[in-house]
């Protein structure tokens, strides 16, 4: 019985080791570049140097329509505008024309007679509406069509205020700013070194000498303002930001993102009123927008 229970004892050992090594080999222990963060806690980077690209980003803005296109549009706005409204109002008087015809339904001899006078007059009304309201929307148009003077003058105020802004240098303290509140990193702001150009891959050996380990660059890439064609159409303002998290010793890219930021849309002539407020508003809620994006995607998140 002695060496029987050795050899359970034995058995038992053993069935315990091999569980528990098993165990042991199922834990994430030296594969990931950064540990997986708690709630609540970042990824660690070491000192992060925050830069941004020094050219100019592109600019897209679709213009209203001027001149002969404008008229033409206009007029084919009228046409749909009026029209539907001519349809709605022509079949509601040609019920009312018909209404009479309505007292014949309920005397079976009439009923079929009755009901086609209805049909008759309502299909005559929204007929004679349609044409009457389309011919109107045709003459007159959807609306004014803004000369080519002033759709020059809010063209003109949007790029003055585009190349006041600093949009790399604004995007770039918007990011650190936000950051700065909702992380524990230590950032440094280096305005002097980035990209000149699209795609640039700078090197960052001195700001590793300078005890930065990791480097946020910024690029903003473009400010677009689309919408669908008309003489005022609607706008939406998009800006489109690239994100780099590189290694500053070996210039090794831990991420690499790009991100767009789209406001509500304003009518085209809103945009530049009263010095461009709508536009700074709009572009100043983009970076905010961006800003906190950029830090939960490449600051808050764990690196794989």
């Amino acid at each position: 019985m002695q060496f029987h229970g050795r050899k359970i004892t034995f058995f038992l050992k053993t069935a315990f080791t091999l569980a528990l090594c098993g165990i042991v080999s199922l834990a994430p222990v030296g594969c990931a570049k950064y540990y997986v963060p708690t709630a609540g806690q970042p990824v660690s980077l070491g000192t992060i140097g925050v830069v941004s690209a020094k050219f100019v980003p592109g600019v897209d803005i679709d213009m209203p329509a001027t001149g002969f296109k404008g008229q033409a549009i206009s007029r084919w706005e009228g046409l749909k505008g009026s029209g539907k409204k001519g349809v709605s109002a022509g079949a509601k008087g040609g019920l009312i024309v018909g209404s009479p015809c309505f007292l014949g339904v309920y005397v079976y001899p009439l009923a079929p007679f009755a009901i086609g006078c209805i049909l008759a007059t309502t299909l005559s009304g929204t007929i004679l509406g349609g044409v009457g309201g389309g011919i109107y929307g045709v003459a007159t148009g959807s609306e004014d069509i803004p000369s080519e003077e002033d759709v020059e003058q809010v063209k003109k105020v949007i790029h003055q205020l585009i190349a006041a802004l600093h949009m790399q240098e604004a995007q770039r303290k918007e990011v650190l700013a936000v950051a700065r509140e909702r992380t524990t990193h230590v950032l440094i702001e280096d305005g002097e070194v980035g990209p000149t150009y699209k795609e640039e891959e700078v090197s960052y050996e001195s700001l590793n000498k300078n005890g930065v380990d990791t480097v946020l660059e910024l690029c903003v890439l473009s400010l677009g303002m689309q919408g669908e064609t008309g003489v005022d159409p609607e706008l939406t303002l998009t800006l489109t930001v690239t994100g780099r998290l590189v290694r500053a010793g070996d210039g090794f890219v831990l991420k690499n993102k790009t991100l767009t930021q789209r406001s509500d849309p304003h009518v085209y002539s809103t945009w530049g009123a009263n010095g461009g407020e709508v536009f700074q508003r709009e572009l100043e809620a983009a970076y905010k927008g961006l800003g906190n994006t950029i830090t939960t995607q490449f600051l808050q998140m764990p690196i794989r």
